[in-house]
C-alpha cells in the first residue's frame, strides 16, 4: 500500500521539484496563524523534522514546515520598536496609509503603516500596523505620508470563546495591531503621497 502512494508522490517530486518543498513552506505559513507560542512548536517541528530527515533523507521537505513558522513570526524586526509598546498612552505617530481608507456614513477609517514615533521632539524606528478612525479625515489616499498627533492606540478586544470570530488573531494576521480614534481632524497632518510606497 505505501508503495502505491509513493510512487505517485515520486513521480510529481521529479516533475515539479519546487511544488513539495513549497507546499510544506505553505503548510507552515498557515498553520503558525493558529499556534499561541510559535517558538515552542517552532522548535519541537524542528526537531522532528531533523530526526525524520535522519531516519528517511526524503522526508527532508518537512524543514520547511518550521522554516514557514519562522518566516511568519516576524524574527528580523525588533520586540521593543513594535507599536505595540505604545498602547494605552497618547503618542505622535509617522507612517503611510498602506491600504485605500474606507469611508463610513459618520467617520473614515485609515490603514496606517508607522515607521516613526515622536517622543520630546525626537523621531525613533518603530514598526506595527494601526487602524485609525475619526470624522472629518478625507483627503487623505493609499499611499500618503501622515502624521498623527497626540492618538491613544488601543489593541484589539481579543474573544476567548471557541468557534467564534477573534478580531485581533484576523487583523494580526495582516501585521495590525492597534486601533486609535482621532477626536479632531487637526490631529493629522498629510504630507502628501509618499514616493517609497507607489
Amino acid at each position: 500500500m505505501s508503495k502505491l502512494i509513493t510512487l505517485p508522490l515520486r513521480g510529481v517530486r521529479l516533475k515539479y521539484p519546487i511544488l513539495l518543498p513549497l507546499a510544506a513552506l505553505i503548510s507552515g505559513l498557515a498553520l503558525s496563524t493558529y499556534l499561541s507560542n510559535r517558538w515552542i512548536y517552532l522548535a519541537l517541528l524542528f526537531l522532528a523534522a531533523i530526526a525524520a530527515t535522519v531516519k528517511k533523507p526524503a522526508l527532508a521537505l518537512l524543514l520547511f514546515i518550521p522554516i514557514g513558522i519562522l518566516f511568519s513570526s516576524n524574527p528580523f524586526q525588533r520586540p521593543e520598536n513594535k507599536i505595540t509598546n505604545y498602547l494605552d498612552r497618547k503618542v505622535d505617530l509617522e507612517g503611510t496609509v498602506f491600504r485605500l481608507p474606507e469611508n463610513m456614513d459618520d467617520r473614515t477609517r485609515l490603514f496606517f503603516n508607522a515607521d516613526r514615533v515622536i517622543k520630546h521632539g525626537t523621531a525613533h524606528a518603530i514598526w506595527g500596523r494601526a487602524i485609525i478612525s475619526g470624522s472629518g479625515i478625507g483627503g487623505v489616499n493609499y499611499g500618503d505620508r501622515i502624521r498623527i498627533s497626540g492618538i491613544k492606540l488601543n489593541a484589539f478586544d481579543s474573544n476567548k470563546n471557541p468557534g467564534t470570530f477573534d478580531v485581533q488573531k484576523f487583523y494580526g494576521r495582516q501585521g495590525i495591531y492597534a486601533i486609535g480614534f482621532l477626536n479632531d481632524s487637526e490631529q493629522l497632518i498629510n504630507f502628501g503621497h509618499d514616493k517609497s510606497s507607489s
